[in-house]
């Protein structure tokens, strides 16, 4: 029989699309990682959910290791590389833009490490999990909330990014191809523009897979961004454009 709090663990999960980082779950439910540990164990000998290095995905309804499962926790784990390496531009008394993207979200727990902490952000998602740390003051726009998404949108959150001067934005997209950057939805893309344009750095989080995807809506050239943070080398040709546009990648 499940304890109240493996429930909460699996609908936590199932509210997360299904997987989580470690110190995701330790935030939000407030136990020790040694308890979360515990509770893992006993949920993976039941086939509820699959541990990983540094996270834990639920177990697909009647399969084991259903290949959705195992992507979604791949990418979880992409993510959180990232992550990781953007963790690596953090520095006390920043203020920073972040969008409302999955891979953004996974750089929250590494910003608790830091003291006096700006946050502009267009996600709840973001603001909820900055909510836990007093070190850190988060601004959330005003605007519409986008259907089926945590993210705001509209003018209202434009104008409102527009208010502040930030050290740097991190921000992720739907798709890095040889000739662009690019969105699948003008409204986000919108909102990231703004700001990139208030931002003195721009720090762009995609993993391998975005190579091979596709967005309608052109975002931007690889000559304003910066830093193209990423989980393993691109391919020879998407690597050369991006190189010869001015923009660094940085993967390691």
């Amino acid at each position: 029989m499940l304890t109240i709090r493996q429930k909460k663990i699996i609908r936590l999960l199932e509210d997360l699309g299904g997987s989580a980082t470690i110190d995701n779950l330790m935030t939000k439910l407030y136990i020790s990682k040694s308890t979360l540990r515990r509770d893992l164990i006993s949920l993976e000998k039941t086939s509820v959910v699959q541990r990983f290095h540094g996270g834990v995905g639920l177990v697909e309804s009647g399969a084991t290791e259903s290949p959705i499962s195992k992507r979604r926790m791949q990418n979880l784990i992409k993510k959180s590389f990232i992550a990781h390496l953007a963790g690596k531009l953090l520095h006390d008394n920043m203020v920073i833009f972040l969008d409302s993207s999955s891979t953004v979200n996974e750089l929250c727990p590494l910003i608790r490490h830091f003291q006096n902490i700006t946050v502009i952000t267009n996600g709840i998602n973001i603001a909820e999990q900055l909510n836990f740390y007093q070190n850190i003051t988060c601004y959330i726009c005003p605007g519409t909330v986008k259907h089926k998404s945590l993210s705001i949108i509209g003018q209202y959150a434009i104008d409102f990014i527009g208010n502040f001067t930030a050290d740097a934005v991190f921000l992720s997209s739907k798709a890095i191809l040889p000739n662009g950057i690019f969105e699948g939805d003008d409204a986000q893309a919108l909102i990231k523009r703004a700001m990139m344009r208030q931002a003195k750095k721009i720090y762009l989080l995609c993993d391998d897979t975005k190579e091979s995807t596709s967005g309608f809506f052109k975002l931007e050239d690889y000559r304003r961004i910066d830093l193209l943070l990423t989980s393993q080398p691109l391919s020879p040709t998407l690597s050369q454009i991006i190189s010869e546009e001015g923009c660094k990648i940085v993967y390691e």
